[in-house]
C-alpha cells in the first residue's frame, strides 16, 4: 500500500512539474535573480565621436579598405541627413561631412544613410539623402562623387535599399520610397526601372527582398503586397478578422526561405492593426495574434527544447518601465512574456557559440536566454547614464547593433547613444555565413 502511495505521489509530482514547465514563462528581466550574478563585460572598444556631427543613426562598413569596419553615424532633420562622421575602431576620425550641430542626434525612425559598394570595385561608398537628392560620398575621403535627383514629388527618401531586380551578378539597383505610399526602383546609372504606388493601403518602413521564384532576381515586399522584379503585383496579404488597412506593415522577418513559393514563411507585424501574422509564400495567413502593437521581429534558434525556430517581438507604445517582449514558437504559441523598461531595438546573437541564440535588448544592456535568465551584462555599470530613461522625441538608449567589425567573421555587439559607441567582443561567438565587414547592407532598426 505504501509503495502505491509513493508511486502515486511520484507520478503526481512528475506530471505537475511537466505542466509547470509547459506554461508560459512570465519574467521581469530587471528583477530576475540571475541579473546580479551574471558577469559584466567590459567594452572591447569605446568611441566618443565629435558630438557636432555624431547622431544615433549608425551603420558600419570598411570605408578605407583596411579590412576593418569604420563606424558611420548621422544627425538628421526629419530624416534629411545633416551631418555624418566616420570613425575608426580606435576612436580616431576618418572624416566628417555637413555643417556642425545641424539637425538632431536622436531618431524615431530609420535615417536614409547606408554603406555599400554599388559598382563592385572593391571600395565602399556612402549613400544618403538630403533635400531633393541622393548623395554618394567616397568611402576613404568623404568627398562627394555623385548627386542624384530624387523624384519631383519626393523631398527626402524614407530609406535606401540596395537590390537585384535585374538579375545581375552583383546587386546594383537602388530602391527609395516615401513614408508610406510610393516606391521607386532605379538602376546603378539612375534610370528609373519602375515605381509602385499604393492607395488605399500603405507600404512599410523598409522593403524586404526575396527571390521567391528562384530566378536570380529580387521580388520586393513593399508592404502587404509582394511585387515581382518588374513591379507587377504577385499577391497581397488579406485577413478576414483583422483590418490591415489600419496603419502599415511594421516589420517582416523571413522565417524560412528556399527556391520556390512553397518554401517561404514570413512573420509580419501590423502597426495600427495591432497584430502579428505568419504568412506562407503565396501570401496566405497561417496564423495571427492580435491585440497589441507588435513592432520588430527577430527569429532564430533560441530554445533547445522547442522544435523549429522561435520568434522574438517587442510590444511597443507602452509607458516607459512597462515594456514587454514576447517569445513565440513557429505555431504562434506564447513561450514567454518578459517585462523591461524599454523593449525596442533588440537583436539575436549566438554569443557563446553553443548553437543557441541569446537575446540582446539595447536598453537593458544585457543578454538573455529563452527562459529570460541573464547570461551577460554589458558594462561599465554607469555606461549611458542619463540616456536610458524615457525621453520625449526619440527612443530610450542605448541602441543595439551587431556585425563583424574586425574581419574575423564573428559578430561584435554595438551599444550606442547620442554620445557614446561601446563595442563588445566574444571570441566564442558563432561565425557568420557572410563575409561582409560591418552591419547588414540594408540596415534597419525595424
Amino acid at each position: 500500500m505504501r509503495n502505491k502511495i509513493y508511486l502515486i505521489t511520484f507520478l503526481f509530482v512528475f506530471l505537475l512539474s511537466i505542466c509547470l514547465m509547459s506554461k508560459t514563462r512570465f519574467t521581469d528581466l530587471r528583477k530576475d535573480e540571475t541579473v546580479k550574478s551574471a558577469p559584466m563585460l567590459k567594452p572591447w572598444r569605446s568611441l566618443q565621436p565629435d558630438s557636432a556631427y555624431h547622431g544615433v543613426w549608425l551603420v558600419a562598413g570598411d570605408l578605407d579598405g583596411d579590412g576593418q569596419a569604420e563606424i558611420l553615424t548621422a544627425r538628421n532633420s526629419r530624416q534629411e541627413v545633416t551631418t555624418l562622421i566616420a570613425s575608426r575602431l580606435d576612436g580616431s576620425e576618418l572624416w566628417h561631412w555637413g555643417e556642425p550641430n545641424t539637425g538632431k542626434p536622436r531618431i524615431g525612425y530609420d535615417v536614409p544613410a547606408q554603406i555599400y559598394d554599388l559598382d563592385a570595385d572593391g571600395q565602399n561608398e556612402v549613400y544618403f539623402c538630403v533635400k531633393n537628392y541622393l548623395l554618394v560620398l567616397d568611402g576613404p575621403t568623404g568627398k562627394e562623387i555623385r548627386r542624384l535627383p530624387l523624384p519631383a514629388e519626393l523631398k527626402v527618401a524614407d530609406c535606401i535599399t540596395f537590390a537585384n531586380v535585374r538579375g545581375k551578378k552583383h546587386p546594383s539597383d537602388i530602391i527609395i520610397k516615401d513614408r508610406y505610399h510610393h516606391i521607386w526602383v532605379y538602376s546603378d546609372t539612375w534610370q528609373l526601372l519602375w515605381d509602385w504606388h499604393t492607395d488605399p493601403g500603405k507600404t512599410c518602413h523598409h522593403p524586404t527582398l526575396i527571390d521567391i521564384d528562384g530566378d536570380g532576381r529580387d521580388e520586393v515586399l513593399g508592404g502587404y503586397t509582394l511585387l515581382d522584379d518588374d513591379g507587377s503585383e504577385l499577391w497581397t496579404i488579406s485577413s478576414e478578422t483583422i483590418d490591415l488597412n489600419r496603419g502599415h506593415l511594421d516589420c517582416c522577418e523571413i522565417l524560412h526561405s528556399g527556391k520556390t513559393f512553397d518554401d517561404f514563411r514570413f512573420i509580419v507585424t501590423c502597426c495600427a492593426a495591432k497584430a502579428i501574422l505568419k504568412v506562407d509564400g503565396y501570401g496566405k495567413i497561417l496564423w495571427e495574434r492580435s491585440g497589441h502593437h507588435l513592432e520588430s521581429v527577430d527569429a532564430g534558434k533560441i530554445c533547445a527544447d522547442v522544435p523549429g525556430k522561435q520568434i522574438f517581438v517587442d510590444i511597443d507604445h507602452l509607458p516607459f518601465g512597462e515594456a514587454k517582449v514576447w517569445l513565440l514558437d513557429e505555431q504562434g504559441e506564447l513561450l514567454g512574456e518578459y517585462k523591461c523598461d524599454y523593449a525596442r531595438h533588440h537583436r539575436l546573437i549566438d554569443w557563446n557559440g553553443d548553437g543557441l541564440d541569446e537575446i540582446l535588448i539595447g536598453n537593458s544592456m544585457s543578454l538573455f536566454d529563452g527562459r529570460g535568465k541573464t547570461q551577460f551584462r554589458f558594462g561599465p555599470a554607469n555606461a549611458f547614464a542619463g540616456e536610458r530613461g524615457g525621453q520625449k522625441g526619440g527612443d530610450a538608449g542605448p541602441m543595439a547593433v551587431t556585425g563583424d567589425l574586425d574581419g574575423d567573421q564573428r559578430p561584435e555587439i554595438i551599444l550606442h547613444s547620442g554620445t557614446t559607441v561601446n563595442i563588445y567582443k566574444s571570441d566564442k561567438a558563432a561565425k557568420l555565413s557572410n563575409t561582409r565587414v560591418g552591419t547588414d547592407i540594408n540596415f534597419t532598426f525595424y
